[in-house]
């Protein structure tokens, strides 16, 4: 897997547990890697930690140990075949759109996405992979997108003194009903972002939550089984974690039933 692809790796969830173990639901934990809030003591606790516990925890890091601590077991995808095999997808992208744009045509992966999510299959696109689902970018452009999502990716304009990226909390204002933002709004969750995409006509009945930055921009869609987010779940406390449980709880999107792995009643590194 070349190592840009590997920063931007897509992500599927493996059915390995038996019958015993599937549940409706789980209490969740927030620690040094998983912040736990705006607010929170435990947000500078990362510092303190071994350097091999501080490099997993970067951002694909956080979501791998995520995912793990609320019972699932993660593969990461390497071929459109894997794509298509998949059952949930996630998909984190960290990196520059066109680059990732690039590596996703160049490996046959685009078209592969594309047809998984026409299929409406479960999805759910973090930061750049919410981006991407877009018809274009002005990053590394213009570039186009994969198209499912009608807009443009544009810069925050920083004209008016405006500091780019925008690197912090905000709260979310929620414009539609969904299982994921269940009691969100007004919450804070956490964006590292220089580019976004501004509500549009065309784009109405995909948008389930905007924040304002300067102006008003998407901070999520749904639409199915397609959900999408700007800001980072990993990062974002009791409410990322939660929209993130939602995502994966059976039959909250109306999919099947998946099976969560037993897991430790004391949180573990990966």
């Amino acid at each position: 897997m070349s190592p840009l692809l590997a920063s931007m790796v897509l992500m599927f969830l493996q059915d390995t547990t038996p019958q015993q173990y599937r549940r409706s639901g789980l209490n969740f934990w927030c620690g040094p890697y998983v912040w736990g809030g705006p607010y929170s003591s435990d947000r500078n606790s990362l510092l303190r930690q071994p350097p091999s516990a501080r490099r997993r925890a970067q951002p694909l890091g956080q979501l791998h140990y995520a995912i793990r601590y609320l019972g699932f077991d993660i593969r990461d995808v390497q071929s459109p075949e894997d794509i298509v095999a998949a059952e949930w997808l996630v998909f984190p992208g960290v990196g520059a759109f066109g680059s990732a744009m690039d590596v996703l045509n160049r490996m046959g992966m685009a078209d592969a996405l594309r047809e998984y999510i026409q299929r409406d299959r479960p999805f759910l696109g973090i930061c750049l992979g919410l981006q991407l689902l877009f018809d274009s970018s002005e990053e590394n452009g213009p570039v186009s997108g994969l198209g499912v999502i009608p807009g443009l990716v544009r810069r925050f304009d920083s004209s008016n003194g405006l500091i780019v990226p925008h690197i912090g909390w905000n709260a979310l204002q929620i414009t539609k009903d969904t299982p994921l933002l269940q009691g969100a709004d007004g919450q804070h969750v956490y964006f590292v972002h220089s580019y976004r995409v501004l509500p549009s006509d065309a784009n109405r009945d995909w948008i389930s939550s905007i924040c304002n930055y300067g102006d008003s921009f998407i901070s999520s869609i749904s639409m199915g089984n397609i959900q999408a987010v700007q800001f980072h779940q990993e990062k974002s406390g009791a409410t990322g974690l939660s929209i993130l449980k939602e995502f994966l709880r059976p039959n909250s999107l109306g999919t099947k039933v998946i099976q969560r792995r037993p897991r430790s009643l004391v949180p573990m590194l990966p």
